[in-house]
């Protein structure tokens, strides 16, 4: 089984790898030909942002993933996340707000929780009516990351994960990594919020 999900991956690889490709060609036409080719390009990045979504599952269900931790600056990590997602999401007329009540540097690893941060964003403006507000608060000693949304909710019970689909277990996976003072990170989802909709939470030690 070990074999046959090495190619699985391989062949993710090559097609994320397509998609930059293809990506390419899109902005050269559309600079070129002077047309608004932004819908696609839309959703060329989220197909790869799904794909690099597998290809970290993958390395969760190989039991290979570690982290990297290093001290980095919160705002930043909200920021960059933000930068990988900003344009899709102007480009759906959401509106997107920071909002950090610390500036602290924290123990992390950068490009995982990047990656975290951005996946929630692009999950939140699927679902958002027209805003999305991305926030940092220091609690008891754990620094919590917010994701929420104005948009109609996850669904109640179980059936919110079908919402979130493979992230959802891959962030699971990647905030447990994270281990400080006895205390193992987690994530939290649930409806309400500031905005009314759904409210997701990394709880980082």
């Amino acid at each position: 089984m070990k074999k046959e999900l090495d190619v699985l991956a391989s062949a993710i690889h090559d097609a994320k790898n397509q998609l930059f490709f293809a990506e390419t060609a899109a902005a050269e036409i559309s600079a070129r030909e002077n047309i608004d080719l932004g819908q696609i390009r839309s959703a060329i990045e989220q197909a790869n942002s799904r794909l690099i979504n597998a290809l970290t599952f993958y390395r969760v269900m190989d039991e290979g993933l570690g982290v990297a931790i290093s001290i980095v600056p919160v705002t930043d990590v909200m920021e960059d996340g933000l930068a990988l997602c900003g344009e899709q999401l102007r480009q759906l007329g959401i509106d997107v707000q920071i909002n950090s009540t610390t500036d602290a540097i924290w123990p992390i690893d950068r490009d995982l929780i990047i990656d975290m941060m951005n996946n929630a964003m692009q999950n939140a403006g699927r679902h958002a009516r027209h805003s999305i507000r991305i926030s940092a608060r220091e609690e008891d000693g754990w620094l919590v990351m917010t994701v929420e949304d104005d948009g109609p909710g996850v669904p109640v019970g179980d059936a919110w994960k079908a919402r979130a689909g493979i992230g959802l277990f891959v962030a699971e996976r990647v905030a447990a990594l994270h281990r400080r003072h006895e205390r193992e990170g987690r994530i939290c989802l649930y409806n309400g919020g500031e905005l009314g909709g759904a409210v997701f939470e990394l709880w980082l030690p």
